[in-house]
Parts: C-alpha cells; sequence; structure tokens
C-alpha cells in the first residue's frame, strides 16, 4: 500500500499532467479560433482584391480581352447543345470551358460568374498558401505570405480569366501535400494515399486545361516513385501510383465519356493535342537554350521583386536542408521547376499570364524573409497591426500595379455612360431577328455582349499561320462568299486583315455599318461592323 506521501506525489504528477494536457488545448483552441478568422479574412480579401483586379468584376463594364471571350462562347454553346472541338474550334482544354459554362449559368451576357469563379478558385489557393506557410510560421506572417502571395500572382494575370489563372489552383494545393510528404515522413499511410488521390485530381485538372503545366507534377511524383524503389518498398510504390492514376481517371472519364456519347472523341484529341503541337518550338538547341536565359534574365529584371523571391524559394528547397533534407526531394523541386519554366519557353508567343503557373515556388522565398523578421521583431505585439496594414497594403500595391486597367474614373462609377465596341455593335446587332456572327480574327466579346450562340465551328481566327492550318481561313473565305453569316466583324488587329478586306466577296456581300476606333488597349485599333446586303 503507499504511504501518504506517495498518494499525494501520484495525485500532484497527474494533476499536473491535466494542468499540462488543459493548456495544450487551450493552446489548440487558440490556434483552431486564429485559423478561422484568417480564413475569413481570406475569403474578404478574395472578394475585394479580384474586385478590383480582374476585369470580370462588377466594377468594370466589360472584359474585352479575346481569351476570356473565346472560353465564354465555346462554354455557351456547350449550354446550348454545342460541343468543342466538334461544333465550335479552340484549342484550350474542355475543362475551361466546363468553367466558363458554368459561369454562363450564372450570367449569360455578362461575365459576373466568371468572377464568382475567379473569388472562390483564388480563396482555395490561399487558404493552401495559409498552410503551407503555418508549417513554418506563425498564424500573422503565414496570413501576410498569402496576401503577398496573390499580389506576386495577378501582377502576371492580364485583364482576368485566363486558363493559367485557374490551373495555379491546383499546382498550389498539390505543391502543399507534396510538401507535406517531403517533410516528413511520420504520417500515416492512409494520409499518403489519400494524397496521391489529390495529386491525381490536380493533373487531371491541368491535363484537360493545359498540357504542357502537367511538366510540375512529373519530377515530383518520380522522385517519390524512385524513393520508394530505393527502400524496396515495391508494393507501396504500386499501390501509390494505381491511386493517383485513380485520381486522374476519376477527373476526366466524365469528359472521355461526354465526347464519346456526342461522336467527338477524336475533334477532341486533333482540337487539343494534334494542333496544340502546332504552336510548340521544340528545337533542342542553341537557339532555344539562348531564349530560356534571356527569359530569365528579362523577368530578373522586370519583375525585380517578385521573381528573384521566387527563385529563392527554389534555392532554398532545392539547395539547403532548410525545409527538406532528402536530397532525392530537393532534386524533385528544382527539376519541377525547371521543366515547368523551360516549358513556358517553348511557346511561340510567351504571354505574361503563363508565368502564373510557376509562382507556387515564391511561397517558400516569402517564408524565408519571414522567418528572418520573424527573429529581429517581437510580432506578438503588433499582430493586429501587422494584418491590417498587409491587407489594406497589398490591396493597393495589387490595384496601382493594374492601375484599374486605365479605365475612366467616371465609367467606373456610372456617373457617365459610356460606350465600348461590344456594346455599340451589340445594340445594332440585336435589332435584328436570329442574328448570326463571324468574327474575323480573335474573339473580343461581341458574342458575350449580343448573347449570341457561335453558329460556325470556326466562328473566330485563332493564332496559327495559314501555311500551318489553312482550314480556318479556306473555311470563313467561304462563308462571305456564300452570304451565310448576317454580321461580320473584322479588326485591323487580325492578322489576316488585309487578306480579308481585300476579298472581293466582302464588299460584294456585305456593307460596312458601323467602325469603332477604340481606346482600349487590348484591341488597340480600328474593329469593322458589316451587315450582309439584301
Amino acid at each position: 500500500m503507499p504511504n501518504f506521501y506517495q498518494k499525494y506525489n501520484i495525485f500532484a504528477v497527474n494533476s499536473k499532467e491535466k494542468l499540462h494536457k488543459r493548456e495544450i488545448m487551450e493552446k489548440k483552441k487558440i490556434i483552431v479560433s486564429s485559423d478561422k478568422i484568417i480564413i475569413l479574412l481570406l475569403l474578404v480579401f478574395s472578394v475585394f482584391f479580384l474586385f478590383l483586379n480582374s476585369k470580370n468584376s462588377p466594377l468594370y463594364l466589360f472584359n474585352e480581352w479575346c481569351d476570356p471571350n473565346i472560353y465564354f462562347s465555346i462554354g455557351k454553346g456547350m449550354i446550348n447543345g454545342l460541343i468543342p472541338y466538334k461544333d465550335l474550334f479552340d484549342h484550350k482544354g474542355p475543362f475551361i470551358f466546363l468553367i466558363y459554362a458554368i459561369a454562363y449559368l450564372i450570367s449569360p451576357n455578362s461575365f459576373l460568374g466568371v468572377y464568382i469563379i475567379e473569388c472562390i478558385t483564388l480563396f482555395i489557393s490561399l487558404i493552401f498558401v495559409y498552410k503551407i506557410a503555418r508549417l513554418y510560421l506563425n498564424d500573422t506572417f503565414s496570413f501576410a505570405t498569402a496576401l503577398i502571395y496573390t499580389v506576386f500572382l495577378f501582377t502576371k494575370s492580364h485583364y482576368g480569366g485566363s486558363a493559367e489563372e485557374f490551373i495555379s489552383v491546383s499546382i498550389i494545393v498539390s505543391f502543399y501535400y507534396f510538401i507535406l510528404y517531403f517533410r516528413d515522413n511520420d504520417l500515416p499511410d492512409k494520409k499518403y494515399r489519400n494524397q496521391m488521390f489529390i495529386h491525381g485530381l490536380m493533373f487531371g485538372l491541368a491535363f484537360l486545361s493545359k498540357l504542357s503545366i502537367c511538366v510540375f507534377w512529373v519530377p515530383l511524383l518520380l522522385v517519390i516513385g524512385i524513393n520508394l524503389l530505393f527502400k524496396k518498398e515495391y508494393i507501396k510504390a504500386l499501390i501509390y501510383s494505381l491511386i493517383f492514376l485513380l485520381g486522374f481517371i476519376v477527373f476526366i472519364l466524365p469528359f472521355i465519356l461526354y465526347f464519346s456519347l456526342n461522336s467527338a472523341l477524336y475533334d477532341a484529341y486533333f482540337g487539343y493535342i494534334e494542333f496544340n503541337s502546332m504552336y510548340a518550338e521544340f528545337n533542342p538547341d542553341i537557339w532555344l537554350l539562348r531564349k530560356i536565359v534571356v527569359q530569365f534574365i528579362k523577368l530578373m529584371i522586370n519583375d525585380f521583386i517578385s521573381f528573384p523571391i521566387l527563385v529563392l524559394g527554389v534555392c532554398m528547397l532545392s539547395f539547403t536542408k532548410r525545409y527538406i533534407k532528402n536530397k532525392l526531394y530537393k532534386f524533385g523541386i528544382l527539376a519541377s521547376f525547371a521543366l515547368s519554366f523551360i516549358f513556358i519557353c517553348l511557346s511561340k508567343y510567351i504571354m505574361t499570364y503563363a508565368h502564373m503557373v510557376i509562382y507556387a515556388y515564391s511561397v517558400f522565398g516569402l517564408i524565408f524573409i519571414f522567418q528572418i523578421i520573424d527573429k529581429i521583431i517581437d510580432y506578438k505585439k503588433y499582430n493586429l497591426y501587422i494584418c491590417i496594414a498587409v491587407f489594406v497594403g497589398t490591396l493597393v500595391i495589387g490595384t496601382n500595379d493594374k492601375k484599374l486597367f486605365n479605365e475612366d474614373i467616371n465609367c467606373l462609377t456610372r456617373k457617365t455612360e459610356c460606350t465600348y465596341m461590344q456594346k455599340k455593335f451589340t445594340q445594332i446587332i440585336n435589332k435584328e431577328k436570329n442574328p448570326t456572327l463571324l468574327n474575323i480574327g480573335l474573339d473580343f466579346g461581341v458574342f458575350t455582349k449580343s448573347g449570341i450562340v457561335p453558329t460556325y465551328k470556326y466562328f473566330f481566327y485563332p493564332n496559327i499561320p495559314y501555311h500551318i492550318y489553312p482550314e480556318i481561313r479556306d473555311y470563313q473565305v467561304n462563308l462571305i462568299e456564300t452570304k451565310d453569316p448576317m454580321f461580320i466583324v473584322i479588326g485591323e488587329y487580325s492578322s489576316y486583315f488585309e487578306v480579308y478586306n481585300d476579298l472581293p466577296a466582302l464588299h460584294k456581300n456585305y456593307e460596312l455599318i458601323s467602325t469603332y476606333n477604340p481606346d482600349s488597349t487590348d484591341i488597340g485599333k480600328q474593329v469593322f461592323l458589316y451587315k450582309r446586303k439584301h
């Protein structure tokens, strides 16, 4: 039997253990409560930031950028029974068309639906950036990391609504789970299996949006597999591979069934795979190497804050043991960045928004910087002030970068009734019953504003030379010669404006009824509206 003192000591020890457990529980409650508040703030920030920095938001009169308008026209066609690639042609992946089809259901004549989807995807991205940063930083600096990442990302977003913008969420989600796996291998195996399924889903999203972006996953998955084989865990490697494949199949299977049931599987393959191969410039020679080096130097100079921080993140992950210790995993991250960057440079037309997909790496550049700041200042005294300053500061910096897209403030506040090309032409077109429309050149939004569902497979002219793919111009010329479309939009921005403008059938069968002289930086040249002669 224990004596009085032994009983007392046992009681004291138990009391201390209970007190310690209670303290841990209280700390967890505080952390959870703090995280919930920050997640709510991230949602508010996403809505406000995009309201100011995406032309899809209700603040702006119209987003005249061709990419969202093309996707919206095809999404609209999908809802109205037309099949992408077969009935309406573009070379982007079908998942992007699905996003815009959903946006069309929300708002059929504006980009309000696109704006709502943008807010949701940015919010999800910021949650995962916050989760990555939270592995290494306190909640305040993790919050700041997420907001600054947004500014880095959207300095590349152009007018908003690009395929890369929507794909970036899949990259940051997978990036978080890769970091979890590389950081510590002591989680239950079930969690790693779940991660592989998520990777499969995210890979499928990218695969059906823009093929070249899939290279992000390849080295990271390979190093996991190779490491398992080195450890002779062959069964686990096989199981992980099958689970990843399952996630991929779950995502793409509905699309395969959709195209199969509509006898358009080959059309989808040609439009998305074969046609895109015509765009690529894969010449592994000195010229390509020079292009890659020049592009890297340009980014270091022009994006002298965000891109160096991105490179810092890659270096900290790949060349130090600070965040990842396994050499194979570090090599995988370096290879993932290098391949992603190279494939951006393979494109004939390197657009600014193409770089959005590599900015996940900037998160670790920011984490490293905030870890240094954390050692210098006592952040606990300034938590609230830091959060407010970063929230307001990133909104201001992001908006200053976009400069409200140089829109007239009187137009934005609706003090003045402002016109624009799409509105002007729509007022004319919609006077007719069941109008049909052909766009010679890129689709800058007359289809969107007018609500017209495209009737023709090649309803616009993508940026591809005639000698590579002559079918588009031949198809459109035939429509003009047969007087099929009621209206034709043709702009000086078109690569083949002079060819079409000198076409005898255009002036024989159609009359010029309206001209628009734009201030728009995106269109930048005169646009003409022709109507079929009686």
